[in-house]
């Protein structure tokens, strides 16, 4: 589950696909936000978003930016969540019990639909469902 920090100037979707890439050499696509949380007392005495997203692969060979993570490969969800750290912390077990109910249909992530901006650069807005009709 690569991390990072999104750019100054940077949307949610670019930055997530950007921070995969940069850290698995994996090219993907974004699909969804399935969650996100606010945190306090971050670095800097700053407060924090941290947003959950699904991406689809686009390539499979994994190529690990070793200044970043120690080690990368492909693994069942099951695999991921029964690891120690992610079992220890509330926070990443609750996160992975998210992911695998939205893999399973059982909750709807956000999907980002692109909208204009007082700023005039592209711009998203994240909802659970749009109607067409």
């Amino acid at each position: 589950m690569p991390t990072g920090r999104i750019n100054q100037g940077e949307g949610i979707k670019e930055g997530a696909v950007r921070e995969v890439q940069e850290e698995t050499g994996i090219n993907t696509e974004f699909v969804q936000v399935v969650g996100f949380r606010d945190g306090h007392n971050a670095p800097f005495g700053k407060s924090d978003l941290l947003f959950v997203c699904m991406l689809r692969s686009l390539s499979s060979n994994i190529v690990v930016q070793d200044t970043e993570i120690s080690v990368a490969k492909w693994m069942a969800i099951e695999e991921f969540a029964s690891q120690p750290k992610n079992q220890q912390s509330k926070l990443l077990k609750d996160m992975i019990g998210v992911c695998v109910a939205n893999v399973n249909g059982q909750c709807e992530g956000f999907s980002g639909i692109g909208i204009s901006s007082n700023s005039r650069k592209p711009s998203a807005f994240f909802c659970s469902a749009l109607n067409s009709e």
